[in-house]
C-alpha cells in the first residue's frame, strides 16, 4: 500500500500522473484500472441489477449510490433503467466542505467518493456514466460519518461513511411527500471495518 498526500492529489492532471509513477516503478504489476475497466459496470449489470429487481419484485422505485469507481451505479441504474424508465437513480457526492481544496487540503473527505456536479468529466471515472442519472445530493462528512454510526447503533450493521452518506439522502427522499410507498434500494459499498478509528 503506497499512501499518497493529499496535496498531490490538487495538482493538474493529478490522477494520471501518480498511476504512471506507479506503473514506472512497478514495471511487471498488472494495472487493473477499476475507475475505467468496463468489466467493473458489466458485472453490476449482470450481477447487482438482477439482484435487485428480484429481490424486489420488480417494484424498485429509487435506486441510490455513491460514485466510487463508477461501476455499481453504472452497471445497476442501467439495468434497472431498462426494466423501468420511470426509475430513478439518485446519487450521493460529498458537500463542497467535505472536498479537499488549497486552501485545505486536508478536508475530512467522505473516503472513495466523487463530486460529479459541476466537475469537468475527464476527472470522473471513466466507468461512471452520467447518463443514467438523474439527480445528485450533497452530504457533509459530518452527516455521512452520523448516519454511518446510526446504522452501526440502530441496525447493527457496520457500514462505513460513503454508505452512511447514501442512506442519508435515501431518508432525505424517503421524507418527502410524494416519495411515499415508493420502494427506496441504496447500495451500501463498504464496511465500517477500516473506519474504526472514527468510532468517538
Amino acid at each position: 500500500m503506497v499512501l499518497v498526500d493529499n496535496k498531490e492529489f490538487l495538482r493538474e492532471n493529478a490522477i494520471e500522473a501518480i498511476l504512471e509513477r506507479i506503473q514506472r516503478e512497478n514495471p511487471d504489476a498488472y494495472f487493473t484500472d477499476q475507475r475505467a475497466n468496463p468489466t467493473n459496470p458489466d458485472a453490476h449489470y449482470v450481477t447487482t441489477g438482477p439482484e435487485i429487481w428480484q429481490d424486489s419484485g420488480g417494484e424498485v422505485d429509487i435506486l441510490i449510490s455513491a460514485v466510487g469507481t463508477g461501476g455499481s451505479v453504472s452497471g445497476t441504474g442501467r439495468y434497472l433503467k431498462e426494466r423501468n424508465p420511470r426509475l430513478r437513480v439518485v446519487i450521493s457526492e460529498p458537500a463542497d466542505e467535505s472536498l479537499p481544496s488549497p486552501e485545505r487540503p486536508y478536508a475530512p473527505g467522505i473516503e472513495g467518493v466523487h463530486k460529479v456536479t459541476n466537475v469537468d468529466p475527464s476527472h470522473l471515472p471513466a466507468n461512471f456514466h452520467a447518463g443514467v442519472v438523474d439527480e445528485a445530493l450533497a452530504v457533509t462528512t459530518e452527516t455521512a460519518l452520523g448516519t454511518a454510526r446510526a446504522i452501526a447503533r440502530e441496525e447493527g450493521i457496520l457500514a462505513g461513511m460513503s454508505s452512511g452518506a447514501s442512506l442519508n439522502v435515501a431518508l432525505t427522499l424517503a421524507a418527502q411527500p410524494g416519495n411515499a410507498g415508493k420502494t427506496i434500494v441504496v447500495i451500501f459499498p463498504d464496511s465500517g471495518e477500516r473506519y474504526l478509528s472514527y468510532v468517538d
